[in-house]
């Protein structure tokens, strides 16, 4: 690609041998070390007037395998061959090696400071690959700065992404005087431009500014551009000198001899880059009177010529690289009716692990047999067929003086590059794909060229036994053996097997209880027509797919003696394995030369709730092996139990197609509990006066939900997988109040869960103690959620611990009575009668001034009445409910009394327990009072009578 752009139009273009830009298949974590000495490669033209430096990140000379290079901080971790990084298998160097490196920021606090310095005119263009949360974490990332140094005031040119996704330029200075936008760190943000552009992470961007500080008014001062190749998109932004720089201010960045470009984390502190930079050009033109200032459109145009030059050549790498040796892939021995069939590869390397994709055709020997000749190579590869009537060996070949490496159908070498062509023989039918451990029907003949046709005729030959054998080709190594007609072959290891002749071939029963690409063989010694022979043949090597897929959950040890799995949102373990159709674990799995792997994909079906169950996502974290296990690590965002799907991790087994498993996964349990706050309290019975009888009930009202790790209701949280129950603790302001408060709280009401959600509204009592009153308390309820696990509790409410609980709100519990007045008063009148509410104090009994609440039924009834007050008869004077309403703790009514009532008689108020005392030392009873009525002695045999408070 072109080294610099067309807009400087001085410069001769140089050779593709200075570029190599490749796309990234991975990277080895590498690291940038703050201002690490690695000069680019520096090319000058046109009298040293246009000075170039291209960092192509690919010096070898940094690297020594096994520690990497160091330089304070770890640069780049470099793999066996000395290269940093790794490259796609068709990217190739001049010399034939993999190398494709770029500079990796991982780390905040990296930068990386080039040697090369920077005209008062010219440009910079690099290709940069947003990483992994490229945009994320509310950060500005620095992709490079242009800075001098010996300037006290820091003026800079800075590109940079936002969390946003955007490109931004901004030209900065430490400066902060009056006429500058903004103070911030210190320094001033002088004008600041944004580009909007799509770049998903791991995508290629190419970014590009150029500069001219000398522009005259009217003309371009300098273009920013950010490009997406493949995608199309691509934004830019002109600057015209009008008046200055970005309106009011000139582009005044440096001295020239102290302007350096800084990769990375700005020297003032703005964060690194996360991705990889590849390919930084500098271009320079120090001469003020540059052809710039006179084309409005030169720079604009110039980038667009030099990124259409760079992309066109985007991969390569120099000059065409050369072919290692041909591989010549094909059976060893062959049948004259057949022929050989023979795969040709143009190998990069001698491992032939990459092609020479440019590779176009090659012509084979012999001259005479092929079915194709030339051969045409597509993407470096071909196949075609050699035949020959005669039997014999014939030496197959390459008509080049590249050198030809020759291997069997199981990747063998072929030192000799010879196949063996007989007229009679073993052939197999077709085997197609099978699946391990199921037994599969195969096809035996003894087949001969017919000398009129050429092609290959069946010989029933009668025979009760033929040596039989198989190979693994894939992987190349058998762990078990194969079972042909109840015998048990070995790798490689010739055993006669049993045959019967059907027809005109001999059956054979196959199971092979392993899995990968397999070959059957058959060889034996024969008189065919007089003559002894060896008959020779193999079948196709077929692929044995696993029979099924299985996913074993791997609970932590918290849960061990539960059937819990995980909690809905964590991280939990599953084993996943490859099994035949007995059940047993295939050995060969994951053992091939391209090791294939399984992965957890997907839930197909929720096993519970039984009812109205909903469908969470499964988050597969990781897809790993494990010395012989595969394990997926993965998070499931409901609760339940669920049948999970696994698969082959890319989707076909060695080419055969894929096979899918099913596993049941669970229980998974809610994460935690929370609380919606604005929908939770305590209400006091008496509400208005703030507090609650002890013995009398008050509500509470609670919201509360089961939700995953990440906060979300799990809507499967409710029939039988909603075992939340409540639990209530009171909390006292002092430890002898925690003491006496200890027991006596009782909870109405289950919470019931509807979809993960529960508007609980039980009904709580504190109850009064037993040995006499106490308190006032001022008690805080704390409430929790008993998971009611086996062994548990494992799920609590959020910002919460096992054996913690969450206050919902506070209640003023009372220890109440109501306190009768006696009455006095003149026969056939109305008589006032006062009760109190009252409550203790900690010493004694006040009245209760907050009690606007308690309402009685005047249901009282004469418990002793006097012999001489036979007729009285006590009727409450309010009408209405029947029920009076205290007011300020006191309520005042009248007796209504009939017709000639006189006398004495005491009378009892019915109230609740809550508001009963021991008033006789024997019990809680209701309040009594005595009602004198008319002129009255009084009994001769009382002394004195006094009311009892």
């Amino acid at each position: 690609m072109s080294l610099v752009p067309a807009w400087l139009q001085r410069f001769a273009l140089m050779s593709c041998a200075l570029s190599c830009l490749c796309f990234f298949s991975s990277l080895s974590e590498a690291y940038a070390a703050r201002y690490l000495p690695v000069n680019g490669y520096a090319g000058t033209f046109d009298n040293n007037r246009y000075p170039v430096s291209l960092y192509g990140f690919e010096e070898d000379r940094l690297c020594n395998y096994g520690t990497g290079f160091w330089n304070g901080n770890k640069f780049f971790e470099c793999d066996k061959n000395g290269n940093m990084g790794g490259a796609k298998p068709q990217f190739v160097t001049l010399d034939n090696g993999p190398s494709c490196q770029g500079l990796y920021f991982h780390n905040n606090n990296v930068n990386l400071l080039t040697h090369a310095r920077l005209g008062e005119s010219g440009a910079v263009s690099f290709w940069y690959q947003p990483g992994k949360n490229a945009y994320k974490g509310n950060k500005t990332r620095t992709l490079f700065s242009l800075i001098d140094f010996s300037d006290s005031d820091n003026r800079r040119l800075e590109v940079m992404t936002t969390e946003a996704g955007e490109f931004q330029i901004q030209y900065r200075t430490n400066q902060c005087n009056g006429w500058f936008w903004s103070c911030w760190w210190g320094g001033a943000s002088i004008e600041t431009d944004s580009l909007q552009i799509n770049v998903s992470e791991d995508d290629w961007v190419y970014v590009s500014v150029a500069w001219d500080q000398n522009a005259q008014p009217g003309s371009t001062s300098m273009v920013f551009t950010v490009r997406e190749p493949f995608s199309g998109q691509s934004q830019t932004i002109t600057f015209n000198n009008e008046s200055g720089f970005w309106g009011s201010q000139r582009l005044e960045l440096m001295n020239s001899e102290n302007l350096y470009l800084v990769l990375g984390e700005s020297p003032v502190g703005v964060h690194s880059p996360r991705g990889v930079i590849d390919n930084l050009r500098i271009y320079n033109d120090q001469n003020p009177r540059n052809t710039i200032n006179y084309r409005s459109d030169g720079l604009t145009q110039g980038i667009e010529d030099d990124y259409v030059a760079e992309r066109q050549n985007f991969g390569q790498c120099g000059a065409s690289p050369q072919i290692d040796h041909y591989e010549l892939r094909f059976a060893n021995q062959a049948l004259t009716c057949e022929g050989a069939e023979v795969r040709v590869k143009a190998c990069a390397n001698s491992a032939c692990s990459q092609v020479i994709e440019d590779a176009e055709s090659v012509r084979l020997m012999p001259t005479q047999g092929w079915q194709q000749q030339p051969l045409a190579l597509i993407a470096g590869e071909g196949t075609t067929r050699f035949s020959t009537t005669q039997a014999g060996v014939v030496e197959l070949d390459v008509d080049s003086n590249i050198p030809v490496h020759c291997i069997d159908l199981d990747g063998q070498p072929n030192a000799n590059c010879q196949v063996t062509f007989s007229d009679v023989g073993f052939k197999f039918d077709t085997i197609a794909t099978q699946r391990a451990g199921e037994p599969f029907d195969a096809r035996l003949r003894i087949v001969k060229r017919n000398t009129s046709t050429n092609a290959c005729e069946t010989l029933a030959a009668q025979t009760d036994a033929i040596p039989m054998s198989f190979s693994c080709v894939d992987p190349n190594q058998c762990q078990q053996g194969i079972n042909v007609n109840q015998q048990i072959l070995q790798d490689n290891d010739y055993t006669n097997v049993g045959v019967e002749l059907n027809g005109q071939a001999f059956d054979l029963e196959v199971n092979y209880s392993d899995v990968g690409r397999i070959r059957l063989t058959a060889e034996k010694q024969v008189r065919v027509y007089g003559q002894s022979l060896t008959l020779y043949g193999a079948s196709n090597a077929f692929v044995v797919k696993p029979y099924q897929l299985d996913v074993t959950p791997q609970p932590a040890a918290t849960y061990a003696s539960t059937d819990i799995l995980a909690k809905a949102g964590d991280i939990f373990d599953v084993t996943l394995q490859s099994l035949n159709k007995q059940g047993d674990v295939t050995p060969n799995f994951g053992r091939e030369q391209v090791s294939e792997a399984l992965a957890l994909t997907g839930v197909s079906n929720v096993q519970r709730p039984s009812i109205d169950p909903v469908m969470g996502e499964l988050t597969i974290e990781r897809n790993a092996k494990l010395a012989n296990n595969f394990i997926a690590q993965a998070h499931y965002s409901e609760v339940g139990v669920i049948d999970a799907t696994l698969s082959i991790a890319d989707g076909d087994y060695l080419g055969a197609g894929n096979v899918n498993g099913e596993g049941r996964l669970g229980r998974f349990i809610p994460h935690h509990f929370a609380i919606n706050n604005a929908e939770t309290g305590i209400w006091e019975a008496c509400e208005v006066g703030g507090f609650t009888y002890m013995g009398q009930d008050f509500s509470a009202s609670i919201n509360v939900s089961a939700r995953n790790k990440q906060g979300d209701v799990t809507q499967n949280y409710h029939g039988e997988l909603a075992k939340g129950g409540a639990l209530f603790q009171l909390s006292a302001d002092n430890l002898d109040n925690q003491q006496k408060v200890a027991g006596r709280l009782s909870v109405t009401g289950d919470i019931g869960w509807t979809k993960g959600k529960a508007l609980y509204q039980p009904q709580l009592n504190f109850a009064r103690a037993k040995q006499g009153p106490d308190g006032p308390f001022s008690l805080s309820v704390g409430f929790q959620v008993d998971d009611n696990e086996t062994a548990g509790p494992f799920t609590v409410i959020e910002s919460t611990t096992v054996g913690e609980s969450y206050s919902i709100g506070e209640t003023q519990q009372y220890y109440g009575r109501i306190r009768l007045g006696n009455v006095i008063g003149p026969v056939q009148e109305s008589l006032p009668i006062e009760w109190l509410a009252e409550y203790w104090s900690g010493s004694q009994f006040v009245l209760n001034r907050l009690d606007d609440c308690t309402a009685i039924a005047g249901n009282f009834s004469v418990v002793n009445a006097d012999v001489d007050a036979d007729g009285i008869d006590i009727e409450l004077g309010f009408a209405g409910s029947g029920k009076a309403q205290i007011e300020d703790g006191v309520e005042r009514e009248q007796f209504n009394l009939t017709s000639d009532s006189e006398g004495v008689a005491l009378f009892k108020l019915n109230v609740p327990d809550f508001l009963k005392f021991e008033w006789q030392q024997n019990g809680n009873q209701n309040p009594d009072a005595q009602a004198v009525i008319g002129q009255y002695r009084g009994n001769d045999r009382v002394i004195y009578t006094q009311e009892v408070y």
